[in-house]
């Protein structure tokens, strides 16, 4: 499968985030342990994963307090 694909499948699937989500989830893991990933590899990625969410999710937390504040100045 090439990248080109997993990016199409993961598109289609995008409609249902929950069914998708957990189809991509299946086929990454069927990808990497096709390409010879062990199970510890295929946890260091996931661990990577959760990282990058984290640091998303602070970001993104961040930038939403900001902008809450920025309004409450205007309001004054």
């Amino acid at each position: 499968m090439s990248t080109h694909d997993f990016e199409r499948i993961v598109g289609l699937v995008s409609k249902d985030t929950k069914k998708g989500a957990e189809i991509v989830a299946k086929l990454f893991y069927r990808i990497l342990r096709k390409n010879g990933y062990s199970e510890g590899q295929i946890i260091n990625i996931s661990a990577t994963l959760l990282d990058c969410l984290t640091k998303s999710f602070k970001g993104y937390k961040k930038k939403v307090e900001e902008t809450s504040t920025e309004g409450k100045k205007g309001k004054k």
